[in-house]
């Protein structure tokens, strides 16, 4: 709103300058809130374990814009810039490196170690048998097509993640964050599968359903 606020007046003008003066000024206090954001994630990250790990992402190469695609006449055909802008203005909004540095520098304060993992196939693993498949994720719903087990994307990613470099979760679930309650199949390839529901304890336990 503050942008167009400010294509709207005329250059040079005593209102456009004060537009612009707003701008920033709303620009400032959403960088100074993110800034402030990232540091209190990372206190409770680092207050809250005993070691870190986290997954090495490529930040910079998961936020470059779609390679044009060529249909041979000439023209080009749609290759999805449009929805890749946006997810690129998401990534870079959440500030995942600038909260990783965070981490990072308070982990070193706290002598806490601080472990990178390969991103290769942590969302695609199964927990339970192993087996690596894209068919196994299904947007934040993740369903093993060999052994059927089911869970939040997220949260089994961070697990085989924390596997990976021996860690383990606290047995305490009560001391773990809810996780997402997003996990509703829309696909079944079996008649019995493992769903997660709510339970009294506020997280999410695993549970038989026909």
């Amino acid at each position: 709103m503050r942008q167009r606020a400010i294509s709207r007046k005329q250059k040079g003008s005593k209102n456009r300058i004060k537009a612009i003066k707003r701008f920033a000024k709303q620009k400032h206090k959403l960088a100074q809130r993110s800034y402030g954001y990232g540091w209190q994630v990372a206190k409770v990250v680092v207050k809250t374990a005993d070691a870190v790990a986290r997954v090495d992402l490529r930040i910079k190469n998961m936020v470059k814009r779609a390679k044009p695609k060529h249909d041979g006449k000439g023209g080009y055909q749609r290759n999805g810039a449009s929805q890749k802008t946006g997810l690129n203005r998401v990534i870079l909004d959440a500030g995942w490196g600038d909260i990783f540095n965070k981490i990072a520098w308070l982990a070193l304060r706290a002598g806490k170690p601080v472990i990178s993992v390969p991103a290769k196939h942590t969302s695609q693993e199964c927990p339970k048998c192993g087996q690596i498949d894209k068919a196994n994720r299904e947007g934040e719903k993740f369903l093993c097509v060999v052994c059927h087990h089911t869970h939040y994307a997220d949260t089994k990613a961070s697990r085989t993640i924390a596997r990976r470099v021996g860690m383990v979760f606290p047995k305490n679930k009560k001391t773990l964050p809810t996780d997402c309650g997003k996990v509703t199949l829309s696909r079944h390839q079996s008649s019995r599968v493992e769903t997660l529901v709510p339970c009294l304890w506020g997280c999410w336990c695993s549970a038989k359903s026909v």
